[in-house]
């Protein structure tokens, strides 16, 4: 923490003010500010104003703290985007934001949690992520502080937040990561989406089935040779994750816990990375990837890319959040007025599952390293993080800022012509709807973002509960940590790599049940053992 303005550092981002040694100065650390000019004198908690729930400044003298920002080529960051300047203007507060790629985040990440010189948010970071630095201390068992956080604490009331929390505590009861991005109601922004435009021209039926996505691709092919109908970016888990919700029960984040999920029929944890449902999903993939109708870059492509082939009609059919839909529509309509990005309805998978992948009401995740807590501005960031929940914090980064992103009519905010239209995309030009940033998602204005033909398609969704719970938290003592942290890190590297090999041709289906005996041989059935055990002893303690 120390007194500087808001820049961000990264490449090709870095800006003039308060360059720094090392990769970070984290909160317990003071250190100078270069080429800024500003006093490094700490802001003592004594002197933090105090706050109405809600509003006001959290500080009566300027502060920062550090962030390490994970970057969405969708939105690349501005540190001129107004709500960063309204945000210092309401709290006092600025922050000191380390820039990385999503593409390089998780790796970034590790580099700094291993380092032990960690900022003092780190956006985008689950419960899971963190949970193999728990035992040793690293982050702050945030859940020990919601008393002194009122907005916090009035959330949870008021959305039913309990349960979700409780599904991220640890075996000592507590919890270390802070819900943001969290809808007041439950939804799932991570959908299926055509190109109606295209679909409607070539008298091509929105797929319904996934035998109808296949044949829907298979024209489209026909119809444009030099395309790939189907598209994926973040990785092959995003795309078998999601196909594998309509093909394989409870294979939601598909190698989570090397493939073993909770059943709720059973009420056990069963294996669906060995199951022949799974090696259908495969198959499936496999034909898709052979046949020309799946990006061959489907594993690895760059955010940038992909966004660039869609938006240039080389793709018609792709998995990905809602709110990129009118940046895909607002940059598509620069090159062809018709581009007309749609949701669809999850098609239906041989065995009748038409299923997004589970989800709670909170999607993202921020931490905080335990050193913050010794350093005497520690009650100003809690204060300060509290202000994201309030009515300033959850207004700002999600309406943004009235006039510009947002009018108010009658006394009801209202989204201007110009976003609805796709003509100004608000993530990009605002820094609104952000995964690092955005930390309440009012329903209300989550379905003012979308227009009268597409809402439908959302309400059908919610009333079809088309997104189920995601699987339980299974509270591991440190031992049993350890224990499986072995054999889940080397059972799940095997996993992905051997589906990738099936998916691209590589390893024959005919060596499906070697593979599965080489799965079983890396300690599978001992997992399954493991988490069956635990979460029996959870159930008695209940």
């Amino acid at each position: 923490m120390r007194n500087s303005k808001i820049f961000c550092r990264g490449a090709g981002m870095v800006l003039s003010l308060a360059m720094m040694l090392g990769i970070f100065a984290a909160c317990g650390k003071q250190e100078e500010t270069s080429k800024a000019g500003n006093s490094t004198e700490a802001v003592s908690t004594s002197t933090a104003a105090a706050t109405e729930p809600g509003t006001g400044k959290v500080s009566d003298k300027p502060v920062t703290f550090t962030m390490l920002y994970s970057d969405n080529a969708s939105y690349p960051f501005n540190a001129e985007w107004p709500t960063l300047k309204k945000m210092t203007e309401l709290t006092n507060v600025s922050l000191d934001i380390q820039v990385v790629p999503d593409s390089d985040y998780q790796t970034k990440r590790q580099i700094i949690f291993n380092s032990g010189s960690i900022p003092d948010i780190v956006c985008k970071t689950s419960a899971n992520d963190i949970k193999d630095y728990v035992p040793n201390g690293t982050f702050l068992p945030v859940s020990d502080y919601v008393d002194r956080m009122p907005n916090f604490k009035s959330l949870i009331e008021k959305i039913d937040l309990k349960p979700d929390l409780d599904n991220i505590k640890e075996s000592d009861g507590k919890f270390y990561a802070l819900p943001v991005n969290t809808f007041t109601k439950k939804f799932q922004p991570q959908t299926w989406m055509v190109r109606k435009d295209v679909f409607d021209k070539e008298g091509i039926k929105i797929p319904a089935t996934t035998d109808e996505m296949y044949e829907a691709a298979k024209a489209l092919k026909a119809k444009y040779p030099d395309t790939y109908p189907i598209i994926n970016r973040f990785g092959t888990g995003n795309i078998i994750g999601n196909l594998g919700r309509l093909f394989v029960p409870g294979a939601g984040g598909w190698t989570d816990n090397a493939g073993w999920h909770y059943d709720k029929t059973s009420d056990k944890w069963i294996n669906t990375t060995s199951s022949e449902e799974f090696k259908t999903l495969l198959q499936f993939s496999n034909k898709l990837l052979a046949e020309g109708l799946l990006d061959k870059e489907f594993s690895t492509l760059d955010s940038n890319v992909y966004m660039q082939r869609i938006q240039a009609g080389k793709a018609f059919i792709l998995i990905d959040w809602d709110d990129t839909i009118a940046g895909y529509n607002a940059e598509g309509r620069k090159i062809n007025p018709d581009f007309n990005m749609v949701p669809i309805m999850p098609p239906k998978g041989p065995n009748g599952l038409c299923q997004l992948n589970p989800t709670s009401k909170m999607h993202e995740s921020w931490v905080i390293p335990a050193s913050v807590k010794d350093n005497e501005n520690f009650d100003t960031l809690i204060k300060f993080i509290d202000w994201f929940y309030g009515t300033e914090g959850t207004d700002l980064f999600s309406w943004g800022i009235e006039g510009k992103s947002y009018t108010v009519v009658n006394g009801e905010k209202k989204i201007t012509d110009d976003i609805m239209s796709g003509k100004t995309y608000a993530p990009k030009e605002y820094g609104v709807l952000n995964n690092c940033f955005t930390v309440v998602k009012p329903i209300e204005w989550v379905m003012a973002q979308k227009s009268s033909d597409i809402v439908g398609v959302y309400q059908e969704m919610v009333d079809k509960e088309v997104a189920g719970d995601p699987d339980p938290n299974l509270q591991l003592t440190a031992d049993e940590r350890e224990q499986e942290k072995l054999t889940r890190t080397a059972l799940k590297d095997y996993i992905d790599q051997m589906a990738e090999k099936f998916i691209y041709g590589k390893e024959s289906f005919g060596n499906w049940d070697s593979y599965v005996q080489e799965c079983r041989k890396k300690g599978s059935d001992k997992l399954g053992e493991l988490y069956n055990k635990v979460w029996e002893r959870q159930k008695s303690q209940k």
